[in-house]
């Protein structure tokens, strides 16, 4: 069972290694072939498409951006395309400040087909932030402002759910605990699973009231 204080990051690897170079069209004519390869969520900041508007709210990313020359040939090469939410699309443009060491110990973009994003940041229970770990996932998170409030509320919201479904095997026995209610145990459970419910209750809330993306929360910022 997980308990609470552990958490879960939604970052996966993109085993693009897998990836079959379509036959006919380019790339904004794949943008569903890449959606399904990324499992419909950004890349970087690991936002699905059903909590942000669906598939026309995100855009074809070229990792390696289409708009530096040396990178030409790639513009169309399936392996250098991901999706990418419009927010983080728009932080990131064409900014490709080096290729990454593979200690991650420069400033620059960690390629999602070869390491799990996951792996790159620290997740603060108390307040829903990341952390980068490395240099590199530390400049994403300054760069692409990973921390933006409703990114915040969705990784806390899915924590919490995430704790909550583990907790709720324990608690469809709930009727059987009440009868032999004779464990601390079983007491510290049920008073952990009430706590988990509120806070899942209250993040919801706050989701549902939440305004849409402030000026600050899409406009470019100066390095």
């Amino acid at each position: 069972m997980k308990r609470r204080g552990e958490h879960k990051l939604r970052w996966f690897r993109i085993p693009k290694e897998n990836s079959v170079q379509p036959k006919a069209g380019k790339y904004s004519d794949w943008k569903e072939i890449i959606a399904i390869e990324c499992k419909h969520q950004c890349i970087y900041c690991a936002l699905s498409e059903s909590r942000f508007g669906g598939i026309r709210n995100f855009h074809v990313e070229h990792y390696r951006p289409k708009s530096k020359t040396k990178f030409a040939h790639l513009i169309n090469d399936i392996k250098n395309l991901f999706l990418a939410c419009s927010i983080c699309n728009t932080f990131k443009g064409n900014d490709w400040p080096a290729e990454p060491k593979r200690d991650l110990s420069n400033i620059s973009y960690p390629n999602p087909s070869r390491i799990d994003y996951s792996e790159l940041f620290t997740y603060i229970d108390s307040c829903g932030e990341i952390k980068g770990k490395y240099i590199a996932s530390k400049y994403l998170v300054e760069k692409l402002f990973l921390n933006r409030p409703q990114l915040i509320l969705e990784r806390r919201y899915f924590n919490l759910k995430y704790c909550f479904e583990n907790y709720q095997n324990y608690y469809d026995k709930i009727e059987t605990i009440l009868e032999k209610f004779n464990t601390s145990r079983q007491l510290e459970y049920l008073k952990e699973y009430i706590k988990l419910f509120n806070e899942l209750s209250k993040i919801i809330t706050q989701l549902d009231k939440l305004p849409p993306y402030s000026i600050r929360d899409i406009t470019k910022r100066k390095n």
